[in-house]
């Protein structure tokens, strides 16, 4: 892989990013501000094309986004949460972990549902648990089902930092191989994972 910083990547590809991505569940949204008992602006850092800013700004809640990085706010509710896409067909599954394992043996697919006594150790709940400003680390986890277009689904690989990390030809033919490994549909299984916390 290409040694450069996995976070600056997706402007590579910004507006399929913005197209194929999937939006946050809008229980996430409101578990978010149940919990935080926000009464003033949010800090997003990370904003990348704004899908999370949109959500709560929808809500009525002013939003300052930043983006690639910047330091958390003092004071503030880290709410980290992320998407976690697995294939639901396991034939179809298998058969896209043997085209990575085959052309780019180093692209680890991480699309293991995250359960609640997991988050304080795995990445990105361990790091915050071991902040000693931040404490009573709480998770939501929230589960749905959709089917995609084959396209789309191969547009959301090509948006995942290893992908784009890889040399230009070696995603070419790891894109072509799993051109053929998908029917028209893909059926998917998100886990989205919310880990929320408060300043001691």
């Amino acid at each position: 892989m290409e040694k450069r910083p996995a976070g600056r990547v997706f402007g590579e590809v910004a507006e399929d990013y913005d197209r194929v991505r999937l939006p946050f569940p809008a229980a996430l949204v409101d578990d978010v501000l149940g919990y935080s008992h926000l009464a003033g602006p949010a800090l997003e850092v990370g904003a990348g094309t704004g899908r999370a800013t949109v959500a709560f700004a929808e809500r009525g809640v002013p939003v300052v986004a930043v983006e690639p990085d910047a330091a958390m706010a003092a004071g503030g509710t880290p709410a980290l949460f992320w998407h976690n896409e697995r294939v639901a067909d396991p034939s179809m599954r298998q058969a896209m972990l043997d085209v990575y394992a085959s052309h780019a043996p180093a692209v680890t697919v991480h699309d293991d549902p995250l359960g609640p006594g997991d988050v304080r150790h795995r990445w990105p709940g361990s790091e915050l648990a071991e902040v000693a400003a931040f404490g009573s680390l709480a998770s939501q986890h929230y589960r749905s089902d959709r089917t995609v277009w084959k396209a789309d689904y191969l547009g959301l690989a090509q948006t995942r930092s290893q992908f784009r990390m890889l040399p230009g030809l070696l995603r070419d033919a790891v894109l072509a191989d799993l051109a053929g490994v998908f029917a028209d549909e893909v059926p998917l299984t998100i886990d989205t994972t919310l880990v929320l916390a408060t300043r001691r």
